[in-house]
């Protein structure tokens, strides 16, 4: 995990800070069913994931700005009954579902308006990339869906 401000870059970058970490899983576990023996990683476990985001503060004016990005490595989202895919198996080919990597971008803005009101817009997921589920190279099953917008006004009573 890595959290910088960027003031050291200039006065220019000094409401600016950069975040990110990266986190490498190993996970495996063996299963036993009937004849057949399988050691695979775990259920819903990526190998890997990466977050990162860019971070702007102007505490005059009462804006924020923050964008953020994340990925996470290909993961099983559906166990199969080991030999139930005998052609797949056959090959050494997994018959598990995986879900496949995409990228997450989503920004956020912030600006207070009085010392009572706060107005925020979000955009969840940017880049709105399709999920794809595969089993090896076969998509079995995919989905979009979409960006979300929102727009909020927060009161304050004091």
């Amino acid at each position: 995990e890595f959290r910088k401000g960027l003031g050291f870059l200039g006065s220019m970058f000094s409401n600016f800070m950069f975040g990110t970490n990266v986190t490498l899983i190993n996970s495996e576990i063996t299963i036993s069913q009937g004849n057949s023996q399988e050691t695979r990683p775990m259920w819903g476990q990526s190998p890997y994931s990466v977050n990162a985001s860019l971070y702007y503060m102007n505490p005059e004016t009462g804006t924020s700005v923050n964008l953020a990005y994340n990925r996470a490595g290909r993961r099983i989202v559906s166990v199969a009954q080991l030999g139930r895919f005998p052609g797949l198996e056959g090959d050494g080919k997994s018959p598990h579902w995986y879900e496949e990597p995409r990228d997450l971008v989503d920004i956020s803005i912030s600006q207070t308006i009085s010392s009572m009101f706060d107005v925020k817009f979000v955009v969840r997921d940017l880049l709105n990339q399709t999920l794809y589920w595969k089993q090896d190279d076969r998509t079995v099953q995919s989905n979009v869906f979409g960006s979300t917008f929102s727009l909020s006004i927060a009161y304050r009573w004091q």
